[in-house]
Formats: structure tokens, C-alpha cells, sequence
């Protein structure tokens, strides 16, 4: 893969644009592993199964297998502004079950760079082999650099659920020349170094698929932007994150917030700070941290620790970072709303009943049954969550299913006022006259979809409306 920067086409994968062994997966049917690559030991190539060769279907590049235990794999290409989206179907169309997974072995090769270094929000910049998973995998992304104090080319891939991906159950980075020879399974060294041939391994690791059923696998890699947005930019926050990708969390639960900070060029000090408001702008928490000295082009982290109120009712919590200079003067900020969400009713809290006042109440707690029953439950499990949000040109409108059932049919549409110049970053949303659609599908109980894209010569957006199959929601 690679992509048009700056006026050239550059490599983003070893060694477009020619063809190249070096990126494969690898696919795990009933613990047997077959591979797309010959480098790997102790697999079944998978070409003597190729039922479809790559061929075009509309905007996509698609290629079909069939392997010996009747299971059908799609694998396709498709090219979406600056990203690549590869997905993967893996179709059980035996009579019997079986387990089936996958692993992408990306041969990460920057521009010129073939050891490119990776960047993991709330990690830093990584130059030797890692591996992240359960809650490590807590990050929306991650990049790779051509250089690592002076990018010209960065390549982001995308693993982010709210936007429609598959989110792995592991990440490893790891050296390329090692990484190419496991099937399955690879023992990461910390201290090896991964700048010489760099690579990124995604585990979606194997389900069970009864007879009938597909596992979809969708990931996103492409062109990304610096760390610093604009060379003006030498001092910034670059991330702000919490250790929940899912961004839900109970009463009394702990949260881990990370704010990355990056010096370019020189040797810098200060400090961040963080505020923590509810869905009612009260403040819950504020905390002031040093950074110390962060060398120059160097990444730093600094951790906070925040435990929820002891609350029985739904809440959201928006945070703000400010990164303060060393005379405590604020240089940047950085805001992301509802990025710690409670909902009680997944927690297993319920409201406690005062039982003495039981048996001179009891006419009145039937009667409150009754109509609860008729009237207001019925409305509880139609009620859903949708806030729109515009930060300078940024939009993002997220919705939020808080109610005890499964929505089905979910469509979210939002009015683009007359001569707006719109860049979508969510997939599969599509434009139809002066609106945009997403046909989101099904939102199980307490999921998140987040719907963001850029917006120019506007001031002022409309209200967005959810609608679902027995309801519809206009935004606030």
C-alpha cells in the first residue's frame, strides 16, 4: 500500500508499488494455520485454495478462498480518501462449527524508511518491540514515521470500533525480520530493536463460527498527519486518552488518563493541567502535574488518576487538558467531551426503595407499577443519548444507546447547510443531497457510535436525527 504525499506516491508498506510477500495474514481454522506468505514456518499456503483472483467489484479489490474445511475467506481493498481499508470475511459454510481467527502482518515501510519507528497515543514512540493487549489496547490508532524527530511522511492505522473498525484483541510491534517466519504465536524481545525492519502485527484472535455464520474483520491504514499539526506548533499536546477505548466505566471505578506532550526542536518545561466536568458543567476534578524537562523531539506521558463518584444515576464526564509553559501561561489545550461515560443500569445499580413506608404505601406503589409499566418503561427503552459537538471545524456527533434492548435499524442523518465544504472521516457514511447518512445498523445496550467529519464556512450546524426501528432522536 502506499499513498499520494506532497506531490509524490510514497511507500507506506514494503515495497510498493510492487507486489511483496512481506505484508500477509495468517489464518487460524481449528488451531491450523494457513498463510498467505511462504515465510511463515509451520503453515499451509494458502494458494492452491484461490477460488477468485484479485479482480475489481465496484471500488474494491477482491480475492476469494476456499480452504479444505468448507470455509469461504474474502479479502478486499478499498480506497477511501486517504486511507485504505482492508476487510477480511471469513464464512463458515460447512455443516459443523469451527474456529477461525486471523493476524495481519503489516511490513511497515515509510517513504525510504524501512525500520520505521511506531507511535502508540499514551506510549510514545516506539523503536523496540511491544506488545498491547486487553486493557494496554486502550488507543483509537497508531502511526509510523519516516523519521522520527523529522517526519515528512506518516502513515496512521486505524483500529477505532466507534468508527466502524474491528478493534484486535493484540498489537505487536515488532522487527519485521523476525516477525515474518512466525505462523501464529511471536515472542516479542523489549530490547530488540525494531528501526533496522519494522512491523506491526493485529490478532483478531479465532471464535467460533457455527454453520452459516461470517467473521468480518475491518482495518484502516493510510496517510496520516504529524504529531505537531503546523511547524508554528513546537510544544503540544498530541493526545489525550483514557484506558478504556470504550470510554464506559462504573461508580467507583478507577480511570487512567494519559496527556502525551512533544517538544520539537529544543528542550522544554512545564506542567499539565486537567479538569474533569459532568454532563452539568460541575467541576469534579481538577490536578496540576509537572512535566519536568522533555527533551528536544522527544514524547512525554503524563498519567493522571481519576475515580468516578459514587453516583446511581447516567453520567458523562468531559476532560480538558491545558499544557502550561513554565510560567504557568497556557500554550494548548485540549478538550474531548464525553470521553468517561457511566451508565448505571449496565453497572447493575439500581435506585435503593425506603421499604418502611412499604405497607402504608402500597395502594400508591401499584398504582406507580401499573402506569410505570404501561407508560414509562416502554419510553426507557426507546430512549437514546445524541450530542452534536462543533470544535472549529471539527464535528462529531455521538450517540449513545442507554436502554436495556438492542436497537435495530439505526440511521443517523445530518443536515450540511448550502455551500459547506464537508471531509468525512467516518466510513460508510454517504452524502445524499444536502445531508449526511450513516446507516449505523444495530446498537446494542450501552454501545457508542461517534459520526465526525470537517466543516468549512460554516459558524452555526443544524440538529442531527437518529431514527430506529420504533423511535427517532433530534440532537440538543
Amino acid at each position: 500500500m502506499g499513498s499520494f504525499y506532497r506531490g509524490n506516491w510514497e511507500k507506506l508498506t514494503y515495497h510498493y508499488p510492487s507486489p511483496w510477500r512481506g505484508s500477509f495474514v495468517t489464518f487460524s481454522i481449528d488451531s491450523k494455520i494457513y498463510s498467505t506468505s511462504v515465510d511463515p514456518t509451520e503453515k499451509i499456503l494458502m494458494d492452491p485454495y484461490v477460488i477468485e483472483y484479485p479482480h475489481l467489484v465496484e471500488n474494491s479489490i477482491v480475492m476469494k478462498w476456499q480452504l479444505p474445511e468448507n470455509i469461504i475467506i474474502e479479502q478486499s481493498f478499498r480506497a477511501v480518501g486517504n486511507l485504505t481499508f482492508v476487510n477480511i470475511k471469513i464464512t463458515n459454510s460447512d455443516t459443523r462449527s469451527h474456529s477461525t481467527g486471523a493476524r495481519i502482518n503489516l511490513d511497515t515501510m515509510i517513504g525510504k524508511n524501512d525500520g520505521a519507528p511506531i507511535y502508540i497515543p499514551g506510549d510514545g514512540l516506539k523503536t523496540t518491540e511491544k506488545s498491547y493487549y486487553g486493557s494496554e489496547l486502550n488507543f483509537e490508532y497508531w502511526k509510523a514515521y519516516s523519521d522520527p524527530y523529522d517526519p515528512t511522511i506518516v502513515a496512521t492505522g486505524i483500529i477505532d470500533p466507534k468508527k466502524g473498525l474491528t478493534q484486535p484483541d493484540k498489537l505487536i510491534i515488532g522487527d519485521w525480520k523476525k516477525t515474518k517466519d512466525s505462523s501464529w504465536d511471536y515472542q516479542i524481545d523489549p530490547e530488540r530493536s525494531i528501526i533496522g525492519d519494522s512491523s506491526v502485527l493485529l490478532y483478531f484472535n479465532p471464535k467460533t463460527l457455527e454453520p452459516g455464520q461470517t467473521l468480518e474483520i475491518i482495518t484502516g491504514y493510510g496517510i496520516g498527519e504529524q504529531l505537531l499539526p503546523s511547524y508554528e506548533k513546537l510544544f503540544d499536546i498530541t493526545e489525550l486518552i483514557v484506558d478504556k477505548i470504550t470510554g464506559l466505566y462504573c461508580p467507583n471505578e478507577k480511570v487512567s488518563i494519559k496527556v502525551d506532550v512533544l517538544s520539537a526542536y529544543r528542550d522544554r518545561a512545564g506542567s499539565i493541567k486537567i479538569e474533569i466536568r459532568d454532563k452539568n458543567s460541575n467541576v469534579i476534578m481538577t490536578e496540576t502535574k509537572s512535566l519536568g524537562v522533555i527533551k528536544a523531539d522527544l514524547l512525554k506521558t503524563v498519567e493522571f488518576e481519576f475515580t468516578v463518584p459514587n453516583i446511581t444515576e447516567d453520567n458523562s464526564y468531559d476532560v480538558k487538558a491545558d499544557l502550561l509553559d513554565e510560567n504557568s501561561q497556557v500554550i494548548d489545550e485540549n478538550v474531548r467531551t464525553n470521553l468517561i461515560n457511566v451508565n448505571t443500569w449496565r453497572c447493575g445499580i439500581y435506585e435503593k426503595t425506603d421499604w418502611s413506608k412499604l405497607l402504608w404505601l402500597i395502594f400508591i406503589i401499584i398504582i406507580l407499577l401499573i402506569l410505570f409499566l404501561l407508560f414509562i418503561l416502554p419510553q426507557l427503552r426507546g430512549k437514546v443519548d445524541i450530542y452534536k459537538v462543533k470544535e472549529g471545524d471539527r464535528v462529531r456527533i455521538t450517540v449513545r444507546n442507554l436502554t436495556r434492548k438492542t436497537l435495530q435499524k439505526c440511521v443517523l442523518e445530518d443536515p450540511i447547510p448550502r455551500g459547506a465544504e464537508v471531509d468525512v472521516i467516518t466510513i460508510n457514511v454517504v452524502r445524499s443531497g444536502n445531508s449526511l447518512i450513516w446507516n449505523i445498523g444495530s446498537l446494542n445496550l450501552g454501545e457508542t457510535a461517534v459520526l465526525e467529519y470537517i466543516i468549512h464556512n460554516v459558524h452555526v450546524v443544524p440538529k442531527a436525527k437518529l431514527s430506529w426501528l420504533g423511535g427517532e432522536k433530534v440532537s440538543n
